[in-house]
This record gives structure tokens, sequence and C-alpha cells, in this order.
């Protein structure tokens, strides 16, 4: 999947130029010296790589990647790999994997010396929130097991935050795990986790079932148009979403 991004190289697109002239010299050159059979592929080659660098220099090519199928291993694989200060931004319903996915990120903060800054955001549980009862219609959970998950998962994240303080208040001098926890009430589009600068994961909300059974977009170059779309898209549902109490520590 390649998305085609306007680029403008001032030095690209004048080199590009400048081999074209060049060539088109070439190929004159050959024909008025009867000598075309020995300066025509030459010259035929340089023409063709002006036009491609001519190109470059207006338009950039960004690939994207279509994973058929939700890619847990994929994600954790990015994470261990990420700079050690890397902001970690998730948007669920609520964590499907908590029990797996808390204590890898446990491991890595502690064992692995990361020291990360987690952004995450979870539906809102609150009764008024009909979003919540959209989103489970087609499901076969329940409104009250759907609040639990997101209830559970709050609490899953606060324990791992306080098992981290007690090892980075020794190990860092006092330091303490940036973890914010924040509920929506916007639809969003799917699942989302920005790894830092590396990556972005993006997963499609199923109406009838788990979205880690559907595709994934997996998206790699922090410059390009379709990561700024997701990565705004994630900070203005979070600038609008609520405060967790005793969770936004």
């Amino acid at each position: 999947m390649f998305e085609i991004r306007k680029n403008i190289m001032p030095v690209r697109l004048a080199l590009g130029g400048g081999v074209m002239a060049i060539s088109v010299g070439i190929l004159n050159f050959g024909s008025e010296f009867g000598l075309k059979w020995i300066f025509l592929p030459g010259g035929t080659c340089l023409f063709i790589l002006g036009i491609l660098l001519f190109l470059t220099g207006i338009i950039e090519l960004v690939q994207n990647k279509m994973i058929p199928i939700w890619d847990d291993k994929l994600i954790k694989d990015t994470i261990r790999s990420a700079p050690t200060n890397s902001t970690i931004r998730i948007l669920q319903t609520w964590l499907p994997d908590r029990e797996y996915f808390c204590p890898f990120l446990e491991d890595l903060l502690i064992e692995g010396k990361k020291q990360f800054q987690l952004e995450v955001l979870l539906i809102n549980s609150d009764e008024s929130n009909k979003l919540l009862d959209a989103r489970i219609k087609l499901r076969s959970e329940t409104r009250n097991y759907a609040q639990e998950q997101i209830h559970a998962t709050i609490t899953r994240l606060v324990q791992m935050k306080q098992r981290v303080d007690a090892v980075w208040d020794k190990k860092y001098h006092g330091a303490k795990l940036n973890l914010k926890i924040r509920s929506y009430e916007f639809m969003p589009f799917g699942p989302f986790y920005q790894v830092g600068k590396n990556k972005i994961f993006v997963g499609f909300y199923l109406n009838y079932e788990s979205s880690v059974h559907g595709p994934m977009l997996v998206i790699g170059n922090s410059k390009s148009r379709i990561w700024k779309l997701f990565e705004d898209d994630f900070i203005k549902g979070w600038e609008d979403a609520k405060k967790i109490e005793n969770a936004e520590i």
C-alpha cells in the first residue's frame, strides 16, 4: 500500500533537469557524427534517470503495510526496540490482552530499563455513555461485562505503575512512571497504538467481534501524511477525553 505525497526538493529537481539536458546533448552528438548506435543506449538511460530524479523531486512514495490479521507480536517487537524515552499511545475499548500486555510492559520498564511515557484512552464506562452500548450491540458481551473489562484494565495499569514506581524510586532516585489514562466518548476508527516515532498500528472496529480478529494498518514513516492524520486524531481525542480520577498519576 503506497501513499503519494507531494514533496518539493529543489536540488533533486535541478539534478534531474541537468541529467536530462546532458542526455539530450549526448543523443544529438551521436546523431550529428553518425555514432547514434554508440550513444543511443547511454543517452536513453541517462534521460530516463533524469526523469526519475525529476519526479522524485516532486513526489514521494511512502509505503504502508496492511497486515491481514492484528499482530500482537509485531507491536510488542516494535515497543521492545523503541528508544528508551518513547511515548506509547494506546486507544482501545479496553485492553483485551492486559494479562499479557501489562506484564510485558512492566518487564521492559523494570528489567529492560525502558522509561516510556504511557497515554491510554479507554471508552467511557459510565451508564450515560451510549457509545459503549453501540460498541457491543452485535457482540456477545453484556454491558456489565464490558464495564468490568474497562475497570479491570484501569486497575491492571495502575497496579503496574505502582510496582514500577517502587523499583524506579530506588533505581532512578525517586523517578515515577508517567502513566495517564483517560476515557473517551467519541467514535474511534479502531484500536490505535503509537510507538514513539517508530510506528503507528491501526486496527478496525468490527461490529460483531473484537478488532483483534480484523486487519491492521502499519504506518512506518513519521513524516507521512497518513501518520499525521492518525496522530492528530489521537491528540484531538485525548484533549477531549475525560481524566480518570486516580489514574492520571
